[in-house]
């Protein structure tokens, strides 16, 4: 229509009848299409221009989105429409990477909607980082539109352990720990460590530090042996628990038993020369008891030791010296020394000893000890003289000479092979004081005269003197001694020795003595005792034999074994054979052996390993009565096939008082009527209360003969013995026997009164009706560097009514001649033993009925 002639020309039919509205409508109509054309009078120009192209455009809330492992995350897409576009956007996502998926809510928008939800969900197993993905929306006949998201994947909170050791091994009464260590992730909360599964007697107790976790595991001793599983959680707020296993096995306490090492384990001595010693390093092993070190075989002819410290150790070693005289044969020997001690497995070690030829010069040596002597008129004294033989094994002749008026000198002997004897000095009640020069002389065929001087003091006896103290070569001599006249709170007062070896003081109706002696270089121990002043005077004059009393050295052989596991024990008097005789070492030597009608008893034993509980049987009894035999003599055999012969018989003895966990062993001692002792073994209880325990045949005892039944029961923390009950009991016949223990130890107080200038440590304790007659206190350290023991002994006499015992080591600074460092050091561990005694006898011995009892606690202290 806008290409034709903008004035038609009406037809003729139409023309007239037309109004003039309808003229008027058809200008309208024309105008209007001259204007949609762009013509009229406007020249081409158009007043409404065209409206907006139709189209989309996508909007995101954030271009970026922070997701967790295993969560999800969202963003919000909007829609803007523009023109007169109303249809539909489809939403999806192109390179979505793996693990993360992305969901549209929903994924088409309709006219009505101009936003959705888009979920990105990350898997619980995608790695840690940083991720994109686009974002599509499309539309019919419009152009796609496109938005990039960066997603930012973080590590899911979680927690990791680890145990370290994962298993351990710990014998019945000991302890272990291990740790858990917790690894953190994303987490910053509080941790809780938790343990379970510990079975009955396994405790366990838990030190954090951090993410650090130490579980110390404590084994009571009556664990039951096995493997068990201990199973450790940690646990917090917001992460999963995690889970370790500890494999925890129990294993049996090992035997108590005894090792030995020899430093060195190998040593030369020439024949006739000096001693050479090794030191013998002592390993104990669920045993704290004392150690009898011994020569068990291969000791050549005319080769002795000596033992420092002689006798039964508390400590971890002894030196031992070995001396060869001029008749050992030269050559290389194997000794074996033996560590014994009480219901422990014996330890041995082997010394390589090589004896070298004597020198080509011969002679002989003398020594005295006391090297001088102090004595008063109308009084006695000793020396022991020592023989060093030097390649010479002929007799030695020996003279004296150099005594005073009223001064009488006597040899033990004027002609030996040996290497020792005795010189008495007995001084009339009118002999002149002073100091006199005495001289020893010996000699032989082919030798030079050797002589010794010996300085002779004849002084009246020292200030004092109703309480009197004597030493002698046995005992040893102390470097200080003191007394201390009344109570605890008096002052102590030192005392110079007098004639004799003799200590004499004033005491009026109890005190106390204290002196120290010199074991070896820096080893020193304190005694301490305290009593009435009879009780002081009884036993100070009690501790060395009476002047003139011999103690003899004899021999002699065992024969009648049966097998290569027996043993024997040989005793005369109170004397035993230093080393048990054997089927391959059938000889023994007796030392020490009293003078005077004494029995000899010996018992023969089998050792069987297959049953550890109780491996020694007592197989045979041999007793021979009243013999005197002179010193250095033969006793000759004894046979456990000959008359004096016989099968020992058992009996059951029965045990009361026994407490849970105590373990209990009874000892037989056979005692004749000329106090001659016979060890009948040991036997341990393995149930209930009755035990079967070896004993002398009623026929073959005579009158005044005794058994003692001892009974000793222990308890222990791990592998120390903190408790022991112990009971001797006397009968005539102990045939079906019961003991009963005394009663369950107090508990003492342990305290360090003082550090300095030496360690000064106390025991205090309650008194007990079953041990009310004497009480000790025992301080030990054994450090290498130095040894220190204290002894402290009290009377119930001297404590009188007193219901605490106070027993502590006193202050003795400011007490002439005292020297700090024999006390105990500060910072060293100390072994403390409290011991209690009761008994009932009628004369104090063991008679039948007599009933001994003793309670002991023990621990250690570091002052």
């Amino acid at each position: 229509m806008c290409d034709r002639d903008p004035h038609p020309v009406l037809g003729p039919a139409l023309e007239v009848p037309v109004t003039i509205a309808r003229r008027f409508l058809a200008l309208a109509f024309l105008a209007k299409a001259l204007a949609a054309c762009g013509g009229g009078g406007d020249s081409g120009t158009n007043p409404n221009p065209p409206g907006p192209t139709a189209g989309f455009s996508v909007a995101l809330s954030s271009s970026t989105v922070a997701v967790e492992q295993g969560a999800s995350g969202t963003v919000t897409a909007s829609i803007t429409r523009t023109g007169n576009f109303a249809g539909s956007v489809t939403l999806s996502a192109e390179n979505v990477p793996a693990g993360l998926v992305a969901t549209f809510n929903p994924n088409v928008v309709t006219a009505a909607t101009t936003s959705v939800s888009l979920a990105v969900q990350a898997a619980a197993g995608v790695v840690p980082g940083l991720y994109s993905f686009v974002m599509r929306a499309q539309a019919s006949g419009l152009a796609d539109q496109t938005a990039t998201i960066s997603l930012t994947v973080t590590a899911k909170p979680a927690i990791a352990m680890t145990l370290a050791p994962a298993t351990a091994s710990v014998v019945q009464g000991g302890t272990t720990s291990f740790t858990a260590t917790v690894a953190r992730t994303n987490f910053t909360g509080v941790l809780a460590i938790d343990v379970t599964g510990a079975p009955t007697g396994v405790a366990t107790t838990m030190t954090t530090n951090g993410d650090v976790t130490t579980i110390a595991v404590t084994v009571a001793a009556a664990t039951a042996t096995g493997s068990y599983t201990l199973t450790t959680t940690a646990t917090a707020t917001g992460v999963t628990a995690v889970t370790g296993t500890f494999t925890l096995t129990v294993t049996a306490l090992p035997a108590p038993s005894i090792a030995l090492t020899a430093t060195p384990n190998a040593i030369t001595v020439q024949a006739g020369g000096t001693g050479i010693a090794t030191t013998i390093a002592i390993t104990r092993t669920n045993y704290t008891g004392t150690v009898v070190t011994a020569v068990q075989s291969g000791l050549p002819t005319g080769v002795t030791t000596v033992n420092a410290p002689s006798g039964p150790v508390i400590g971890n070693s002894v030196v031992v010296t070995f001396t060869a005289s001029a008749v050992t044969v030269p050559g290389t020997y194997n000794v074996v020394l033996q560590g014994a001690g009480f219901q422990a497995t014996p330890g041995t070690v082997t010394i390589a000893l090589t004896v070298t030829a004597p020198s080509s010069s011969s002679g002989v040596g003398l020594s005295a000890a006391p090297s001088g002597l102090n004595v008063a008129p109308g009084g006695t004294t000793s020396t022991v003289l020592t023989i060093a033989r030097n390649n010479f094994s002929g007799t030695v002749n020996l003279a004296a000479s150099g005594a005073p008026a009223a001064v009488t000198l006597t040899l033990s002997t004027t002609a030996t092979t040996g290497t020792s004897a005795t010189l008495g000095v007995a001084v009339g009640s009118g002999a002149m004081l002073g100091s006199y020069p005495l001289t020893v002389t010996a000699s032989g065929n082919g030798i030079a005269t050797t002589q010794l001087n010996i300085t002779l003091v004849i002084a009246p006896v020292s200030s004092g003197g109703n309480v009197a103290w004597v030493f002698c070569t046995i005992t040893g001599f102390p470097v200080w001694f003191a007394y201390q006249d009344g109570g605890p709170t008096s002052a102590w007062t030192q005392v110079q020795m007098g004639a004799g070896n003799r200590y004499a003081f004033d005491i009026g109706t109890h005190g106390a003595v204290a002196y120290v002696m010199q074991n070896n270089p820096n080893n020193y121990s304190l005694n301490v005792v305290y009593g009435t002043r009879d009780e002081l005077g009884g036993q100070g004059t009690s501790t060395c034999p009476a002047q003139g009393t011999t103690l003899k050295t004899v021999n002699g052989t065992v024969t009648g074994f049966l097998s290569a596991n027996d043993f024997a024990s040989v005793a005369v008097g109170y004397a035993f054979s230093q080393l048990s005789p054997t089927q391959a070492s059938p000889n023994f030597t007796i030392s020490g052996v009293p003078n005077g009608l004494k029995d000899l008893v010996a018992t023969r034993s089998a050792f069987n390993v297959a049953n550890p509980a109780n491996p020694i049987t007592l197989t045979k009894i041999f007793v021979k009565r009243g013999i005197n035999p002179p010193n250095f003599s033969s006793v000759g055999i004894v046979d456990f096939n000959g008359t004096d012969a016989f099968d020992p018989v058992t009996t059951p003895v029965t045990i009361n008082g026994i407490a849970g966990g105590e373990q209990v062993a009874a000892s037989n001692t056979f005692i004749t009527n000329t106090q001659s002792f016979g060890s009948l073994g040991l036997t341990s209880l393995v149930a209930g209360s009755t035990m079967n325990v070896s004993i002398v045949p009623p026929a073959r005892t005579a009158a005044g003969d005794v058994q003692a039944i001892a009974v000793n029961a222990t308890t222990s923390s791990g592998s120390f013995v903190t408790q022991i009950r112990s009971v001797t009991a006397a009968f005539r016949d102990p045939a079906n026997a019961t003991v009963t223990l005394g009663a369950v130890v107090n508990t003492p107080t342990i305290s360090v009164q003082a550090t300095a200038p030496y360690a000064r440590l106390q025991a205090q304790v309650t008194r007990q009706s079953d041990y009310q007659d004497s009480w000790a206190t025992f301080f030990t350290q054994t450090a290498s560097a130095a040894r220190r023991a204290v002894a402290i002994t009290m009377t119930s006499a001297y404590l009188g009514a007193a219901s605490t015992l106070d027993m502590g080591i006193p202050d003795f600074t400011g007490v002439s001649g005292w020297q700090n460092t024999w006390g105990p050091v500060a910072g060293n561990v100390t072994a403390w033993n409290v011991a209690m005694t009761g008994w009932l006898s009628a004369n104090g011995g063991l008679v039948d009925g007599a009933l001994f009892r003793i309670g002991q606690r023990q621990g250690t202290i570091t002052p």
